[in-house]
């Protein structure tokens, strides 16, 4: 019985240690990605914190992904006041080369998409957000915001940027 139970004990071992490990790389996964995302976000978006990363890849060179911060409140006071004005204007002084200067001049929602329909550059987050898994009630919260006034995009081909002051959040998606 002595036996039994110190394999027993072992086997609890292997298995909280594969776990721990197990949580520790999607751990580090959350933060490389999030880090990747932040890049996107124009320098003047001020972060407190990475709320929610996930992709989902398919094939060599496809993907899709979300990335989603938490705006200081500073950052969500300037951009609920000033608007598209704001962010058109700080955009243009801060292009230079980081990623985020090849997207569109920044608009304000309502956004009017259906993920049953076909996806439009403004109205791409619908598609994306359901291949990365956004928690439902974050993800309805968002879809609820962008159906608004108040809310604000840019967008390339293949991914958008949103700032949802209402929220505090500012969001990269892409789908390529």
């Amino acid at each position: 019985m002595q036996k039994k139970w110190v394999l027993s004990k072992r086997l609890i071992f292997i298995v909280v240690a594969i776990i721990a490990v197990y949580k520790l790389i999607a751990y580090a996964y959350f933060l490389i990605l999030s880090a990747h995302y932040r890049q996107y976000l124009p320098p003047f978006v001020e972060i407190e914190s990475n709320v929610y990363a996930g992709d989902s890849i398919g094939g060599f060179v496809e993907g899709c992904g979300v990335g989603i911060f938490k705006l200081s409140a500073n950052t969500s006071a300037e951009i609920s006041s000033k608007g598209v004005s704001f962010l058109n204007q700080n955009s243009k002084s801060n292009s230079g080369n980081d990623a985020h200067a090849e997207f569109s001049d920044w608009r304000e929602t309502p956004h009017t998409a259906s993920i049953y329909e076909q996806v439009t550059a403004p109205e791409r987050w619908y598609a994306e957000s359901s291949c990365a898994e956004v928690p439902v009630s974050l993800g309805t919260a968002i879809n609820r915001s962008l159906r608004q006034k108040g809310s604000f995009y840019a967008a390339t081909s293949t991914s958008e940027v949103l700032i949802i002051p209402s929220l505090k959040v500012a969001i990269f998606s892409h789908n390529k």
